[in-house]
């Protein structure tokens, strides 16, 4: 009977170990260099983030004062979602008028006339 270690050494170093071997060692770099890669788009991101938070928010803010929104907050007083105060008149030539309101929630464009 052959010793374990030489069986292990022979397969190995066979064309199927050498296969099994370089399968892994791909996986194992492709792996090391997605994670540099992700952890990289994750800060970039979350930078991107803190700026687009840091325009919004004096947006809602003087939109609020102007009384042309109402800012929704969750309990901690972080806005959670908008309400838009919008007015339209519509004219025609047949001399009838329509008023259209707009509310905007940020999860959708409600439309009613």
């Amino acid at each position: 009977m052959e010793h374990p270690v030489k069986a292990a050494h022979d397969f190995f170093l066979s064309p199927h170990g050498l296969a099994i071997l370089s399968f892994i060692l791909g996986v194992l770099i492709a792996w090391l260099v997605m994670r540099r890669r992700y952890a990289r788009a994750r800060r970039n991101l979350m930078k991107e983030n803190d700026r687009l938070r840091n325009l919004t928010l004096p947006l809602l803010r003087a939109s609020a004062r102007a009384g042309l929104a109402t800012v929704k907050r969750d309990k901690a007083g972080k806005p959670v979602g908008l309400i838009l105060h919008l007015g339209a008149r519509e004219e025609g030539n047949s001399g009838k008028t329509r008023s259209l309101n707009a509310i905007d929630d940020w999860r959708g464009l409600i439309l009613g006339g």
